[in-house]
């Protein structure tokens, strides 16, 4: 175990505000890369050469700050906590700072994996009402492990070399599950189209497919309903107000009902806009597309108009159709359908038009129970992935705070085993 002194931030590295130059044309699109929280939540934990924007010299003057390379910026609101150490003289926002270090023997890779190392205690250090933030003060009072120059340099390079690995690991990782997901979506696709390529005429929208089944418009086997508009003068005050559900509440097949608005339905209008098993609600404005099939009957919760509910006629299977408006989306059909140069609408009438596969009913619900278990194989498998990049995750931080606390000697070729070791025993 080495010897760790614990000093004030203030006293290892300036630490700059960084800023926003005004729209001048003059100030933008010059040769000096301009960080943002983005930047580095792109780049945490690595260096950063490249950002979405940049600025001109003029711009850099009048509304921005400038760090040389081999400086560590820190993500300070929107989050906080985002670390990127820069390989080329670059200004940054005003979420961000700038961190040069007071002393040039110091190691700037090492001070990276300390502010990583207390990133929970700079969260807890921010204030703000609106959005929390890390103010300069607050920083340079965090105190950072520090120890000698030497061994800093041997401790970032320690990491550098076991971070590597766990940071190749967890990439392979997210690539399997982005994988899984790319194979659930084919074999979606394959199932609702009935799965033979295309030798003489494909579906309108799934064109790759024989259109094996007959294909037709959602209004022929649903009724469409857009939601309740919001309409304050035409409400009296002794209406009763009931929740109702808006495209907000609408993400990823599934409702939210954590925070519902509430406005006055009278009983016409609770009949009209009833939500019944086996609706298909779908979002008609927002996340246009975005849809679920409502499991059981939702008693006085209703539906405004952002919202279309799809009520299934002549015995209709409404899950296998959510499944063909979710390829519709990845397909980037409603970006036709609803103009997307203009703001999107998916209107009861284009949501009645679209053209869809229709096989038979009985048809229909066997390919819903395919896709059923193919969801569930694939939740299993992505659970599986999850767990272990958490795991990897957590031994990660692990080894960074037993290496810079001096925990660790880093000498020792076993080190990092045991450290994985002492985190999979808390699994």
């Amino acid at each position: 175990m080495t010897h760790t002194d614990y000093v004030q931030l203030r006293r290892v590295a300036h630490i700059y505000n960084g800023g926003t130059p005004t729209s001048n044309e003059a100030n933008w699109n010059g040769e000096i890369p301009w960080a943002t929280p983005i930047d580095l939540g792109e780049n945490d934990g690595k260096t950063i050469e490249l950002t979405h924007r940049s600025l001109t010299l003029k711009g850099v003057r009048t509304g921005s700050t400038m760090v040389p390379s081999g400086s560590i910026l820190l993500s300070t609101r929107a989050p906080i906590g985002y670390t990127a150490l820069t390989k080329v003289d670059m200004a940054f926002n005003q979420g961000c700072k700038g961190l040069v270090l007071k002393n040039p023997v110091n190691d700037s890779r090492y001070l990276q994996y300390a502010l990583q190392h207390i990133d929970s205690e700079l969260n807890v250090s921010g204030q703000g009402a609106t959005f929390i933030e890390l103010s300069s003060t607050k920083l340079a009072e965090a105190r950072v492990p520090m120890h000698s120059p030497i061994t800093q340099r041997r401790i970032a390079g320690f990491l550098d070399r076991e971070t590597a690995e766990i940071d190749a690991f967890i990439a392979d990782l997210q690539e399997f599950r982005s994988t899984l997901f790319e194979r659930r979506s084919a074999r979606r696709d394959a199932l609702i189209a009935g799965g033979r390529p295309v030798q003489e005429a494909g579906y309108t929208w799934l064109s790759e497919f024989e259109a094996i089944y007959t294909e037709g418009r959602m209004k022929n086997i649903f009724e469409i309903t857009l939601g309740k508009m919001l309409d304050a003068k035409s409400h009296r005050d002794n209406e009763t107000h009931y929740p109702y559900l808006r495209a907000a509440n609408i993400s990823e097949g599934t409702v939210d009902f954590g925070e519902l608005n509430q406005m006055p339905f009278n009983a016409r209008e609770r009949e009209r806009f009833s939500i019944k098993k086996g609706d298909m609600l779908v979002v008609e404005g927002g996340s246009v597309g975005e849809n679920t099939v409502i499991e059981q009957d939702l008693e006085d919760i209703f539906f405004q108009k952002t919202i279309n509910r799809a009520r299934p006629k002549y015995g209709n299977d409404s899950y296998y159709f959510s499944q063909v408006l979710e390829a519709y989306l990845d397909r980037e059909v409603f970006d036709v359908v609803c103009n997307k140069s203009t703001i999107m609408h998916l209107t009861a009438e284009k949501l009645g038009d679209l053209e869809v596969p229709i096989p038979r009913p009985d048809t229909q619900q066997a390919i819903s129970r395919d896709l059923m278990n193919l969801d569930a194989e694939v939740r299993l498998a992505v659970s599986d992935v999850e767990m272990a990049i958490a795991l990897a995750t957590e031994r990660r931080s692990a080894l960074i705070a037993a290496a810079v606390t001096g925990q660790l000697d880093v000498s020792d070729r076993y080190a990092a085993e045991q450290v994985y070791e002492e985190v999979e025993s808390k699994q």
